[in-house]
């Protein structure tokens, strides 16, 4: 049957327009494998059906605005050529959300090399070892603990977001402003990876803006009117080579 659960549901990404492509990619394969077990007999209407009542109020929940328009039929207006217009505009949003989401990735993460990782983890693991030392309240502590964790998270991904490094921060600097001197050292060793960061994610900037090389233009060897180019010998080459050597 085509449904998705609970925890499924809580487990779902953050962005509004994320948790939708989520949510219809997992209701999208109940549906196929529904319908990979029907009788030759039985009508996939009833599966189509309960795949657009759980997509649909996804789309309008999470503000797919392409999709408001779409109304569930009743069941003695089912028809299969609708449900299908539906699911290709399912598709056409879907594709849209995840290129936008992709553009929008690429220009809020930086990649990082496997020096740069190494070195953040171990500026990271130092920084929670100020923090257990430190004279905050627990729940502060608790809290600049999961940002760290958060941070070495997004480190250890193929491309690393930088409001993870920019949330630690604020929560390492407001501790420290707030006279917790022993963070001083965490907040330095934050400005380090901050300025690692910046330099990797403005050289990537770069290299993106730079134009395409061109490739390199041939140049076609001379043509003879026959088509053909005769090459003559160069002079002096029919003398002795004991003419031409000195000793």
């Amino acid at each position: 049957m085509v449904h998705i659960s609970d925890e499924e549901i809580m487990a779902l990404p953050e962005e509004r327009e994320q948790r939708f492509v989520a949510l219809e990619r997992i209701v999208r394969c109940r549906y196929e494998e529904a319908q990979r077990n029907l009788r030759e007999d039985e009508s996939s209407l009833p599966l189509l059906r309960l795949y657009m009542s759980n997509v649909l109020p996804a789309a309008k929940r999470y503000g797919v605005k392409e999709l408001e328009d779409w109304k569930r039929p009743s069941p003695s207006e089912d028809d299969w050529a609708y449900y299908q217009s539906f699911m290709a505009d399912v598709d056409y949003c879907t594709m849209d959300l995840r290129l936008k989401y992709a553009e929008n990735l690429k220009r809020q993460t930086v990649l990082l090399d496997a020096v740069a990782k190494q070195k953040f983890r171990h500026l990271l693991a130092q920084m929670r070892e100020i923090v257990d030392i430190s004279e905050l309240p627990v729940e502060r502590r608790e809290r600049l603990h999961a940002r760290i964790s958060r941070l070495e998270d997004e480190v250890n991904r193929d491309r690393t977001r930088l409001e993870a490094v920019t949330a630690l921060w604020i929560e390492a600097c407001a501790g420290f402003d707030q006279g917790c001197t022993k963070l001083e050292g965490a907040v330095r060793m934050l400005e380090r990876i901050g300025a690692a960061v910046g330099i990797a994610k403005i050289g990537e900037d770069a290299q993106a803006r730079l134009p395409k090389a061109d490739e390199p233009k041939k140049i076609e060897p001379p043509k003879a009117k026959g088509g053909l180019v005769q090459c003559r010998k160069p002079s002096g080459l029919n003398r002795p080579l004991d003419d031409e050597i000195p000793f």
